[in-house]
């Protein structure tokens, strides 16, 4: 399942601060940022997801947006 987030994470700096981070807490899920898109969107393809929700706490908890877009 892919899961789509709004973010406030607007600059690759900050994508390359958290990755190490999203590629520890998402272990084996691949992800994404479209920072061109005007919503910063985070694409996460994963079939656990408890796994995407603790890692969408952590970054919430880290003070960044994240909003999940349903279709």
């Amino acid at each position: 399942m892919v899961y789509v987030f709004k973010t406030n994470i607007n600059s690759k700096y900050l994508v390359e601060w958290l990755k190490p981070l999203l590629n520890s807490m998402l272990f084996k899920q691949q992800w994404n940022f479209d920072l061109e898109d005007s919503d910063n969107i985070l694409r996460v393809e994963s079939s656990n997801k408890n796994q995407v929700e603790n890692s969408i706490q952590f970054l919430s908890s880290l003070g960044y947006e994240c909003v999940e877009l349903k279709d």
